[in-house]
C-alpha cells in the first residue's frame, strides 16, 4: 500500500490499555531499539516474552496480530504498553513508515500520512493547551469579545480530517478532555459538511460542543443550517444517540463577512472571528493591528448583537487584538 496516496483511515481490533499514543509505525526485528515515539508493528503472532522485549526497547505502543487474550494481554497490562491486537488481514492495512494514533481503550488505530508525530505525545489532552496541528486539525483558544474570558477551545477541521467514525472519535475525545470548557468546531466551506455534522452531533453527547461554519453571506449560512438539519434528521431515523441542542454559529475570516455582519449575527447563535485566517498576510505587530481594526469595525457593524461575538486564535494574539479594538480605534 502506498501511504502517500492514503488519507486517514481506521483499523479496528482488540485493545489493551487506556493511554492514547501517536507515533510512526515501524516493523520491529530482533534487538531493535526505538526512539520513544515509534509504534512497533508485528504482522505475525508473538508471545508474552516477545512483547516484554518490545516494551523494553522503548517503543511507545504495539500493534500486532493476535486475539488480545490470555498471557500476552495480561503482560501488556502489567508493563503498561498500549497494545492493539489485529487479525492478519487488518494488519496488512498498516504500512511501516505511516503515522498513526492508537486508542487502545476503543480498539482503534487511525492511520494517516498527515498526522504530525511528536516525540512526547501521550494523549490528546496534552495537545489542548496550545495551538497545534494534528492530521488536518488546528486547535486554538476561543474567547468572548466583551469580557475577554477564555471559553474553551476552537477546533478547525480541514478537508483531510477523515471519515465520520474517525471524526467522531476525535470530537468526542476533545469534548471529554475539555471538561467544562466549550469545544467550538469551525467547518470550512469545502469539507463534507454532512459527515462532519453527523460526527459532532454524536460526539456532543460527551461534552459541550458548538459548531460554526465559515460563511460570507446569510444565504451561505442558511445552506449550512439545511445540511445541519439533514444530519440531525438522518441520525434520528437511524436511532443513533446524538445531542440535539448544540449552538450553531458563523465563522468569519474575510472582509466579505464583515459587510453582512449585522445580518449574520442576527441569523446565528454566535459569530466567531478566526484571527489566524484574518491575519495570514501580516507579521509581528501587524497581526494585532489588523485583527484589532477588524474587530472594532465588526463590533460597530453588529453592535445590537455584540454579546454574540467571539474571537479564536493564539491566546496572546486574540488578547492583544481585543484590547486594541476597544481602546486604540474609537
Amino acid at each position: 500500500m502506498d501511504s502517500g496516496d492514503v488519507k486517514m483511515r481506521t483499523v479496528m481490533g482488540v485493545g489493551v490499555g487506556e493511554r492514547a499514543t501517536i507515533g510512526k509505525l515501524r516493523e520491529v526485528g530482533e534487538g531493535d531499539l526505538a526512539n520513544g515515539s515509534e509504534i512497533a508493528l508485528c504482522r505475525k503472532p508473538i508471545d508474552a516474552k516477545r512483547l516484554l522485549e518490545i516494551s523494553r526497547a522503548d517503543f511507545s505502543a504495539l500493534v500486532c496480530v493476535g486475539e488480545g487474550k490470555g498471557e500476552i494481554a495480561e503482560t501488556a497490562r502489567e508493563v503498561g504498553l498500549p497494545t492493539l491486537f489485529l487479525s492478519e488481514d487488518a494488519a496488512e492495512e498498516c504500512d511501516c513508515g505511516e503515522n498513526a494514533i492508537l486508542y487502545p481503550d476503543r480498539g482503534m488505530l487511525f492511520v494517516s500520512p498527515t498526522i504530525a508525530v511528536m516525540d512526547e505525545f501521550t494523549s490528546i489532552s496534552e495537545r489542548l493547551p496550545e495551538s497545534r496541528e494534528l492530521s488536518g486539525i488546528k486547535v486554538c483558544d476561543i474567547c468572548e469579545y466583551l469580557s475577554g474570558k477564555i471559553l474553551g477551545k476552537a477546533v478547525e477541521m480541514s478537508e483531510q480530517s477523515g471519515s465520520e467514525d474517525a471524526l467522531f472519535e476525535i470530537y468526542s475525545r476533545f469534548a471529554e478532555e475539555c471538561g467544562e470548557g466549550y469545544i467550538t468546531v469551525l467547518i470550512q466551506k469545502e469539507v463534507n459538511r454532512l459527515e462532519h455534522l453527523r460526527a459532532l452531533l454524536r460526539a456532543a453527547v460527551y461534552g459541550r460542543i458548538a459548531v460554526a461554519s465559515f460563511a460570507s453571506s446569510v444565504r451561505e449560512y442558511r445552506e449550512f443550517c439545511e445540511v445541519f438539519d439533514m444530519a440531525r434528521e438522518e441520525l434520528s431515523r437511524e436511532r443513533r444517540e446524538f445531542e440535539d441542542g448544540i449552538a450553531r454559529g458563523v465563522a468569519s475570516g474575510d472582509i466579505l463577512s464583515l459587510l453582512y455582519a449585522s445580518e449574520l449575527a442576527r441569523a446565528s447563535d454566535f459569530f466567531v472571528v478566526d484571527a489566524e485566517h484574518l491575519t495570514q498576510a501580516a507579521v509581528g505587530e501587524e497581526k494585532d493591528e489588523a485583527c484589532g481594526r477588524y474587530l472594532r469595525l465588526l463590533a460597530d457593524e453588529a453592535s445590537a448583537n455584540i454579546d454574540k461575538l467571539l474571537v479564536c486564535g493564539e491566546r496572546e494574539l486574540i488578547k492583544t487584538a481585543v484590547e486594541k479594538s476597544k481602546t486604540n480605534f474609537p
